[in-house]
């Protein structure tokens, strides 16, 4: 499927399904650790050299996908996929109110008693 709407719509359906959100900057109603830069980015966008949109995902991807799997996995897998689930929600450039609550709705019930 992916293959046939790539060949259909060609490189438009590549930025703007993948590639967009990579240099994306949306601040507004934002709970993510990079809001206030996003946000500054996208009033002043000369006054920094620094693409934080397209390195804000670095921090996430070494989370999710390296440290918490190679520390957590073999310990207790339900916590690593709990803390990588976490990790990447949290770490990502667009955390909303609502994300935040399908979020904590199961760290609630798998919080020890």
């Amino acid at each position: 499927m992916f293959l046939t709407i790539a060949g259909s719509y060609g490189t438009p359906f590549m930025v703007q399904t993948y590639l967009h959100h990579i240099s994306r900057i949306d601040h507004r109603h934002n709970f993510s650790p990079y809001n206030t830069q996003l946000y500054l980015k996208s009033a002043f966008p000369d006054l920094s050299t620094l693409r934080i949109e397209s390195v804000a995902f670095l921090p996430q991807l070494a989370l999710s996908c390296l440290l918490i799997p190679l520390i957590l996995a073999k310990k207790d897998l339900p916590t690593a996929m709990l803390a990588q689930t976490f990790a990447f929600v949290t770490f990502n450039k667009v955390c909303t109110s609502q994300v935040c609550h399908i979020l904590l709705s199961p760290v609630q019930k798998a919080a020890p008693n």
